[in-house]
């Protein structure tokens, strides 16, 4: 009975894990010893000193390369290998990077996306506007106000694969957005554009900075261009108000109001 049902465990062992079995049983060092390297490299990329002698911290190190070198996704090794290049020094003793490494762990790629998505839309709006690069990242009272919004259209969140309330609120919990919503507007008289509207936080600036081996600079996240992560996509279209959003999109803005009266005068 005992061999019975070890058997019938390993068959559905093998229907519930499918293809990952695989890569248990005989990839997962090769899995490890890729992405490991690919992490490596990001982390490489963002050192801009990586001739002068220097360490990265123990604890960082083991933190990012047990955590990060199971995932293969772009966006994962991106956020892990920032953090690794973010804890070297001289010495090696600079473990800040731990408190975002838990935060980065426990969120998903889509959610790391996402946070990639706003902030660094954000980065790019203040930078080239003169008003915004007076906002101060650690005040949340400068924070309060701001929003961004993207046509979710642009994202995987419309597909049904990916629930937004999961992306979203996952992020809200982390304290890495504030208030947010996803919502509908019409437009051109025509067609419905459903979009996302997200308050940043001081945090959620925080982890985009260590993201990019800025940490020392979030407070300039107003201010100093953080640059673009390789082979991750912004929305093709993003801003800080509806308007302007339609504005970009080339589309006419319309209330339910007016399509609700257009439509009795035809009856």
């Amino acid at each position: 009975m005992e061999t019975t049902t070890l058997i019938a465990a390993g068959w559905f062992g093998n229907k519930l894990l499918g293809e990952t079995i695989d890569k248990i049983g005989n990839d997962l060092s090769n899995l490890y010893e890729k992405v490991r390297d690919k992490i490596i490299e990001k982390a490489i990329k963002k050192t801009p000193n990586i001739d002068q002698s220097g360490q990265t911290n123990l604890r960082v190190t083991k933190d990012v390369l047990w955590n990060g070198s199971f995932t293969e996704e772009e966006i994962c090794a991106e956020y892990f290998g920032d953090v690794l290049a973010s804890s070297r020094t001289e010495d090696g003793q600079d473990d800040s990077g731990i408190f975002f490494l838990d935060i980065i762990k426990s969120l998903s790629a889509e959610q790391l996306k996402m946070h990639y998505m706003i902030y660094r839309a954000l980065n790019k709006i203040w930078v080239a506007d003169d008003q915004k690069k007076r906002i101060n990242p650690g005040q949340e009272a400068d924070l309060v106000s701001e929003r961004l919004l993207f046509p979710l259209l642009v994202s995987k969140l419309n597909t049904g694969k990916y629930d937004p309330g999961f992306i979203l609120h996952g992020l809200r919990s982390k304290g890495l957005i504030g208030d947010f919503k996803t919502d509908k507007h019409l437009v051109n008289s025509s067609r419905v554009m459903p979009y996302l509207e997200v308050q940043p936080t001081s945090l959620g600036i925080q982890l985009f900075a260590i993201a990019n081996n800025k940490l020392e600079s979030w407070r300039n996240f107003s201010s100093l261009d953080f640059g673009n992560f390789d082979n991750i996509d912004l929305p093709q279209n993003y801003a800080q108000s509806l308007d302007e959003l339609l504005k970009k999109i080339g589309a006419t803005r319309v209330s339910w109001l007016e399509i609700t009266c257009s439509e009795i005068s035809h009856l």
